[in-house]
């Protein structure tokens, strides 16, 4: 008998037939546990070495017995290239091109355990062979070559894929690639290897390639679905071969415990002691189980999960909430839909409390998670629908709208409060309109009934955007729309003009109910193509809106879609965000596959999502709520009458916005329900949905060029609702930037835009995890997709899952780098890493250390000169912005790749003149020690010279983090003000800039941020370093408390030196700081890093420095 190894959690034993072993035992790591009794499995035919694949561990599980015959820097080998190319069982292994030009044919070769590259063959015998493939950018065939008993080559086969496919979690995503060949009469060996080829692209620079269940056997089968594993020694090769026509296996089941992923020796032994053939194994066996969470209902988690394939044990899983034990249950429940058996999962009333919780499924026996999801847990399992219909006028808090509702309360007050006196009565009735907009949306959009209040919308001369609103009976559904849009309000002056589409209840009379509104009446219904078509025509707008009537938009979406065309260039056309009544994740953008087919990105999942919520490219938006530009509109014909009387319209305008070199645009910040079906039912095969079957060929022969490399149907999901996008980039910091509160936060948002700029998806994850609230929507309105807690819970965790996706790191601060650039090389060895170093640490410390006469604190400096230096040398590059650093750097680590770290200004193009302003001013954020030493030695040093001077002139602080000491600084002279929110008032305001730094390292923002707005400054020499700055021409620079006071006289009282230097200033920032130059520079940091880029239009990147906030 032999132990022909594991499969589907059971050992595998192969023995002649009728002789089933007996009283074997089986050890574990040399304890022993017990008789092997439990048959699950007794298979026989086709046996002996006919049933075996010759290679071993084909599923990766724990060893990788294939090597690269020729490795080298420029290709990599492995197993697990990310979590997102795993398979459900099993892993991949993979063949990595760091760069395919210049680099040739790679052989992997396959390397036996036990026998080595040579696998001993019968001659005369038929031999089947193959692998599953995934491939991106390579060229790929597994080759076959029989050898005598010299080692020369007597017979050579080879097998490629049939087409095409990328991989991924199910074996479906993958090609087959398959052979067979008979063995020559001389044959004694035989070599297995996989050739791959790296293809140039114009978008990318590297390859992938994917491996999975390589086979290679005597058998009849072709594919590799029930191939067992095999790890034998000689002896039991011969054993097996013995069998051959006689043998059956048998299997035996494994004790739960052993499934733990860490390294086990297996020992079976006959009644004798002694080990079988092919004992011991040493295997890391993890738990086989797969499962999934299909949702959560009320206080239910539910989904499906599975044992091993094959085992027919019911699976007992676990609920685990925030980390929390909650609950174990069977996965017993007949599930047709699911691929294991259903379980539902009641969640404990602790934590059905309206927050956001983690929620994750695990296997009870190993302990891992099968699944996880985020999701609010309500506090009662009734929905909100139900409430409004069976319970009365529910609570205010109750409806999942209750957080936009409020906001849009709050902004409503607030634009009530700076009401003019003489427009109080105009403020009331205003405020009358809103509680009762409030009223009408509490009651439910299908429960709404006459009689009905009477609703009021002020008229613009000259409105901004037009919101045309089609409609078709259902007066209380237009009703509830036209409240909503008058309970959220908008900065922007806008229009609304329904089109009554052949209706005949009160919507006849909406007039006499809704005033401030233009009605545009079809005698019949002619459908949405030509109500918003007529209703377009009657528009005077900028920009024209189409708003289904069975919606509720909410505070901020029409300015968010505003903002969208003022951040970005060549916007076409913008979308908002689709929720369902009861808040989950109807449409976040659509996505357009190579068959032409149309899909909702995300439906029914959980809207607060990070991965749904940020500004991107999509290939299609509903039609329920989205805005273009008038004229764009006109340019293109409104919405193609090919599709009349609806569906498919929406796609096609997308589609023709593409067409003309536009972008069609996503964003989550205009957000809106959608109860829909309302206005054309749910039914495709009846009533006015049939149409979108009707319609669906005509769009897909119109637009087959611009969809047929959009992807696979339902492969890469979350890679393809990225649209115009080139490479994916990983930004990593200590926190999400947090605006203008420091300048190295505005330093991050002005390397994304760069990035950007040179074709990068970005993605940025902060160490911290922490969700920053507006500062982080900051960063997903410029287009950035920003992981946090809970949906991923560390960087760590999201390199694992998905490192294979990204073609640059991008890390900012040496304590951040190096935590994670040993993680980065192992789940993302493809991607280069760039380090951000901002300012050398190691020098500012020691500049402080002898400041302070400190020797501890040069120690200090010691230690992180020896961590910093670290970090340098792993990065593949070093960004840092001032020449003097480079030099260190240079001189610390010889050989250290160090390039120009980019800084960008918008140049102010108003700049008040030298009469308008008054003062002295410094800003700073005074977390940082630098900015503190700096105000501490001005207020002692120079304020007493300067009070002197000019006792009339104040100096004014500005800056976040301000400790009491700091504040404790305020005297005659010098105001401490605490944070400002206005740059633009600070810098226009003041008549001198200063930054009296004694400390510090890299560049100061504050310094360049006052020659852009040009605002002469007096610098001290460590202030002015690295930014090319001459003394005398655009700034003074200062180093004893006497030559401050003279400075700043000087600069203050003559205005021919003080607009002269206000004009250099503003030169040398367009020199120095533009976005085209700093561009420039970041294209050639990466470029030395091993990174080629060019600047690609296709990308969306704000377009200026500072965001433009809806």
């Amino acid at each position: 008998m032999v132990l022909t190894g594991v499969a589907d959690g059971a050992l595998v034993i192969a023995h002649p037939r009728g002789r089933a072993p007996r009283e074997l035992t089986l050890l574990i790591d040399g304890v022993y546990q017990g008789s092997l009794t439990s048959i699950v499995e007794a298979a026989a035919g086709g046996a002996g070495l006919k049933s075996l694949n010759q290679i071993a561990d084909p599923e990766f599980e724990t060893t990788m017995p294939w090597a690269l015959e020729t490795p080298g820097d420029a290709v990599v080998a492995g197993v697990g290239f990310s979590k997102k190319w795993n398979l459900e069982q099993g892993n991949a292994a993979y063949v990595h091109h760091l760069r395919t030009q210049g680099v040739g044919l790679q052989r992997l070769v396959y390397r036996d355990p036990v026998e080595g590259e040579r696998l001993t063959v019968t001659p005369g015998v038929a031999y089947a062979f193959g692998a599953f493939f995934g491939q991106h950018r390579a060229d790929v065939r597994i080759v076959v070559t029989f050898l005598d008993t010299e080692g020369r080559a007597l017979a050579t086969a080879e097998a490629a894929p049939g087409e095409e496919r990328r991989g991924g979690a199910r074996y479906a995503s993958y090609a087959l690639a398959q052979g067979d060949i008979t063995a020559p009469v001389e044959a004694c060996w035989a070599t297995i290897a996989v050739h791959v080829q790296g293809r140039v692209s114009e978008r990318r620079s590297d390859s992938l390639l994917l491996l999975a269940r390589p086979w290679f056997g005597q058998a009849g089968r072709k594919t590799g679905d029930r191939w067992r594993k095999v790890t034998l020694s000689p002896a039991a090769v011969a054993a097996m071969r013995e069998l051959d026509r006689s043998a059956v296996r048998s299997r035996y089941a494994l004790p739960a415990d052993l499934y733990d992923g860490r390294p086990r020796r297996i020992d079976v032994q006959d009644a004798e002691g002694r080990s079988v053939l092919g004992a011991p194994l040493v295997l890391e066996l993890a738990d086989p189980a797969i499962g999934v969470i299909e949702g959560v209902s009320g206080a239910a988690v539910f989904g499906w999960a599975r044992p091993a394939r094959g085992s027919s044990d019911v699976l007992n899983v676990r609920l685990v909430v925030d980390g929390r034990p909650a609950g174990v249950a069977r996965a017993d429940q007949r599930n047709r839909r699911a691929k294991g058996h259903g379980y539902r999962l009641q969640i404990p009333n602790r934590f059905m409390d309206g927050l956001v919780h983690r929620i994750s499924v695990l296997s009870a026996r190993s302990g891992r998670v099968l699944a996880e999801t985020v999701e609010f847990l309500a506090v009662s399992k009734t929905a909100f629908d139900k409430l409004q219909r069976y319970g009365a006028v529910p609570r205010v808090w109750q409806s999942p709208a209750a957080r936009q509702r409020y906001e849009a309360l709050q902004a409503a007050l607030r634009a009530i409060e700076t009401t003019p006196a003489d427009d109080r009565a105009a403020a009331l009735e205003r405020l009358a309109q809103i509680s009762r907009a409030h009223d009408v949306l509490l009651t439910g959009f299908d429960m709404v009934r006459g009689p009905y209040a009477p609703l009021s919308f002020p008229v613009h001369p000259k409105p901004r955007v037009s919101v045309v609103i089609p409609a078709h009976n259902k007066f209380g559904v237009t009703y509830y729309c036209l409240s909503a849009l008058l309970f959220a309000g908008a900065r922007a002056t806008f229009e609304v003009i329904v089109v009554d589409d052949g209706s005949s209840d009160e919507t006849l009379r909406i007039e006499d109910i809704v005033s401030g509104i233009t009605v545009v009446r079809h005698e019949s219904a002619l459908g949405f193509v030509d109500a918003c078509n007529d209703g377009v025509a009657r528009a005077s707008g900028e920009f024209v809106v189409l708003l289904n009537n069975d919606t509720e938009p909410t505070v901020g979406w029409l300015d968010e879609m505003l903002a969208t065309f003022d951040n970005f260039d060549d916007v076409g056309i913008v979308g908002a965000k689709l929720v369902y009544p009861d808040g989950r994740l109807q449409e976040a953008g659509g996505i357009v596959w190579n068959s032409g087919d149309p899909a909702n990105y995300g439906r029914g999942g959980n809207a607060a999502d990070p991965k749904f919520n940020y500004v991107r490219q999509a290939d299609y938006l509903s039609g329920a709520c989205i805005m273009l530009p008038a004229a764009l509109w006109s340019k293109l014909g409104g919405l193609s009458e090919i599709y009349r009387p609806a569906y498919f319209e929406d796609t096609d305008l997308c589609f023709k916005v593409k067409a003309e070199g536009l972008k069609v645009v996503y964003n989550p910040f205009c957000l809106v329900y959608h109860f829909e079906g309302v206005s054309s039912g749910t039914d495709v095969t009846s009533g006015m949905k049939r149409f979108q079957e009707i319609n669906r060929p005509t769009f897909k022969a119109r637009w087959t060029e611009l969809y047929k490399d959009n992807g696979e149907v339902g492969v890469d999901v979350d890679l393809n609702k990225d649209r115009g996008v080139a490479r994916r980039a990983l930004m990593v910091d200590l926190q999400f930037p947090r605006g203008d509160n420091d300048a190295g936060s505005y330093a991050a948002i002005q390397e994304v835009r760069l990035l950007q700029s040179l074709g990068f998806k970005v993605t940025f994850a902060p160490r911290n995890g922490a969700y920053l609230g507006r500062h982080t929507e900051r960063i997903q309105k410029m287009g950035v997709e920003a992981v946090y807690a809970p949906y991923v819970r560390s960087v760590e965790e999201l390199l694992e899952a998905r490192g294979g996706e990204f073609d640059l790191v991008y890390v900012t601060r040496y304590t951040v780098a190096q935590d994670i650039l040993p993680l980065i090389r192992r789940h993302a060895p493809q991607a280069r890493i760039a380090f951000c170093n901002a300012d050398l640490h190691f020098l500012r410390e020691m500049r402080e250390a002898v400041l302070m006469e400190s020797g501890p604190l040069m120690q200090k400096a010691d230690a992180t000169r020896e961590a910093e230096m670290a970090v340098v040398a792993a990065a593949d590059v070093t960004l840092s912005y001032n020449d003097v650093e480079h030099e260190i750097m240079q001189a610390a680590a010889p050989g250290v790749r160090i390039a120009q770290a980019p800084w960008v200004v918008d140049v102010s193009t108003d700049v008040p003149g030298f009469e308008a302003r008054r003062d002295v001013t410094f800003l700073g954020g005074f977390a940082h020690p630098p900015n503190r030493l700096a105000v501490e030695f001005f207020a002692r040093d120079v304020i007493p010279g300067l009070r002197d001077a000019m006792p009339d002139v104040t100096c004014n602080v500005f800056g976040s983090g301000m400790s009491d000491e700091v504040e404790a600084l305020g005297r005659d002279g010098l105001a401490i003000r605490g944070f400002a929110p206005d740059l633009k008032g600070v810098y226009d305001g003041c008549r001198v800039f200063v930054a009296p730094l004694l400390t510090g390292a890299g560049l100061k923002g504050k310094v360049v941020d006052a020659l852009a707005y040009g605002t002469p400054s007096v610098l001290s020499p460590i202030a002015a370093e690295g930014a090319n700055l001459r003394d005398g021409v655009e700034v003074l620079i200062a180093r004893t408390p006497h030559e401050w006071v003279e400075a700043i006289t000087r600069l203050y009282q003559d205005p021919d030196l003080w607009a002269a230097m206000s004009r250099a200033a503003q030169a040398h920032a367009r020199r120095y700081y533009s976005f085209e130059t700093a561009q420039a520079q970041m294209q050639r940091a990466l470029a030395l890093g091993g990174l080629s880029v060019e600047p690609d239009p296709r990308n969306l990147v704000t377009r200026k420095a500072r965001l433009s906030q809806g």
